[in-house]
């Protein structure tokens, strides 16, 4: 499978000139929704099947965890 590549995206706001004695402001959080807004539509096609696959996964793993927990259960 191939992986995406991209240039990695400047999502905060660029520092403004400041005095020493000025303290920057923290920028505020990031939301997923302005990195999906970021993305191609490649990207995000690519991105949403990553996740679909991960998910899947991790639901296929804990099953068959319950499932040989179960069974491990019942020998005892």
């Amino acid at each position: 499978m191939q992986r995406a590549t991209t240039a990695p995206a400047t999502l905060q706001p660029s520092p403004t000139s400041q005095t020493p004695n000025q303290t920057r402001s923290v920028p505020s959080q990031v939301t997923s929704a302005q990195v999906w807004q970021q993305l191609s539509a490649t990207q995000q096609q690519v991105l949403r099947r990553t996740l679909v696959s991960v998910c899947r996964s991790l639901i296929n793993q804990t099953a068959s965890s319950v499932g040989s927990e179960e069974v491990h259960d019942d020998e005892s």
